[in-house]
């Protein structure tokens, strides 16, 4: 025999670094079990906080639209008292919106 057909006939032998198997330290079934249900009770959680959120969203837009129909307008009204016009901030003669200018 050869030494050639010695070497490639050789069965493998572990690392010789002494690292374990690489079966041995994989995840395997059980950490894709876990790792899927931790992603599912994620998606799950963020549904939840969603909906949460949302709710929190509607009941602030109801109290606003209630407290403006309580003070009796809309609270889009713009200066001059048309709906629906934002203005321009400028609400005074001079057209500097209310806001003093630099002291002379």
């Amino acid at each position: 025999m050869s030494v050639a057909g010695l070497l490639l006939g050789a069965s493998p032998s572990p690392a010789p670094d002494g690292a374990p198997p690489p079966e041995l330290v994989t995840p395997g079934t059980i950490g894709f079990v876990v790792t899927f249900l931790v992603a599912v009770a994620f998606v799950f959680l963020v549904r939840d906080m969603v909906r949460r959120v949302r709710g929190i969203d509607v009941r602030a837009a109801r109290e606003e639209r209630e407290a403006q129909a309580s003070d009796g307008g809309s609270g889009t009204e713009g200066p001059h008292g048309r709906p629906g016009e934002r203005g321009t901030g400028r609400d005074d003669a001079d057209g500097t919106g209310g806001v003093p200018g630099p002291r002379r």
